[in-house]
C-alpha cells in the first residue's frame, strides 16, 4: 500500500518581545521571546547519535583501560542489532505484502505534516528609537520575514518617524505604531507602498494633535479598514478622499508660492 506525505502550514503564535526593555531591534538575536518559536539552526541528529553512542560505549568499557573489552562488547551488540534489523525488515515486508493482498484496491495512506509559521511579531513597550536593522533582525529570528510577516506591533517605543524599512514587508496587513513620537504627518503617505495594509494605529503620537489627522490618514491610505482600532466607514473614505485631494492641491500651490518668493529674494 503506497504511503503519501503532504505538508500544511498554519499560523503559529506571535514572537513576543514586548516589555523586554530592548533599545535596539538587533537585541532580538540574543533575547528569548515570551512566546512563539524562535528560529533555530537545524541539528544533524544522525551525527549526534553517533557521538552519544561512542561516548556511552567508552563509559561502559571503563575508558582507555577497558578499551579492549568495550570493543568486544560493541562488536557483539552490533551483530545482535544487525540480526534483529534483518528480522524486523523481513517482518515489515511480509506485513506489507499481506496488507496488499487483503486490500488490493485500497487508497494510499496519507501522512500529513503540519508546520507552524510565524506571521506576527510583538515589539511593543520597549525603548526602540530606530528600526533600520529590522529586516536583518527578523531574518535571524523567523523564517522568511519579507514573505511571512503580516502583523507587527511597535507601539509604545521611541520612534520619531515612519521609516522606509517597514516598506520591505509587502505582506503586511496590520501595523501598530501608537504611543511613539511620530511628528511628520506626510510620512504616513509612505505606507501606500504596503498595498495589503488594512489596519493601522497612530494614536498617541504628536501627529494626532492635528485637527485633520484622521481625514489625512484615511485620505492618504484609502484601502485601510480600521484606524486606531476604529472601523473606517465608506462615507468616511469618500469624504476623506475629497478632502485629501483638495489639501494636496493647496499644499502644492503653497509650495510653489514659497519657491517663487525665494527666487524673488535671490534676484
Amino acid at each position: 500500500m503506497p504511503v503519501l506525505s503532504t505538508g500544511e502550514m498554519v499560523a503559529g503564535p506571535p514572537l513576543d518581545y514586548s516589555f523586554k526593555e530592548l533599545k535596539s531591534v538587533l537585541e532580538m538575536e540574543t533575547e528569548e521571546p515570551r512566546s512563539g518559536g524562535k528560529r533555530r539552526p537545524q541539528k544533524d541528529d544522525t551525527v549526534s547519535g553517533e557521538v552519544d553512542g561512542a561516548a556511552d560505549a567508552a563509559a561502559a568499557s571503563g575508558g582507555p583501560a577497558g578499551a579492549s573489552n568495550g570493543t568486544a562488547d560493541m562488536t557483539k551488540a552490533s551483530a545482535s542489532g544487525a540480526a534483529n534489523a534483518t528480522l524486523l525488515s523481513a517482518s515489515a515486508k511480509g506485513g506489507a505484502n499481506v496488507a496488499t493482498q487483503l486490500r488490493p484496491n485500497a487508497s494510499p495512506i496519507i501522512k500529513k505534516k503540519i508546520r507552524k509559521v510565524t506571521l506576527a511579531v510583538k515589539l511593543n513597550n520597549n525603548m526602540i528609537d530606530s528600526i533600520t536593522d529590522l529586516p536583518q533582525a527578523l531574518e535571524f529570528v523567523m523564517d522568511d520575514p519579507l514573505r511571512n510577516l503580516q502583523w507587527i506591533d511597535l507601539s509604545f517605543n521611541q520612534l520619531a518617524t515612519i521609516q522606509v524599512e517597514l516598506l520591505e514587508f509587502k505582506q503586511m496587513k496590520a501595523l501598530y505604531l501608537h504611543g511613539n513620537h511620530i511628528k511628520s504627518l506626510p510620512s504616513v503617505e509612505r505606507l501606500r507602498r504596503l498595498q495589503k495594509l488594512i489596519s493601522l494605529t497612530l494614536n498617541g503620537n504628536p501627529i494626532e494633535c492635528f485637527p485633520f489627522y484622521r481625514r489625512y490618514v484615511v485620505g492618504a491610505l484609502p484601502d485601510l479598514r480600521t484606524l486606531d482600532h476604529s472601523t473606517i466607514t465608506d462615507d468616511e473614505v469618500s469624504g476623506a478622499a475629497e478632502w485629501f485631494k483638495a489639501h494636496s492641491q493647496r499644499a502644492k500651490a503653497r509650495k510653489e508660492r514659497l519657491e517663487e518668493q525665494a527666487l524673488a529674494m535671490e534676484a
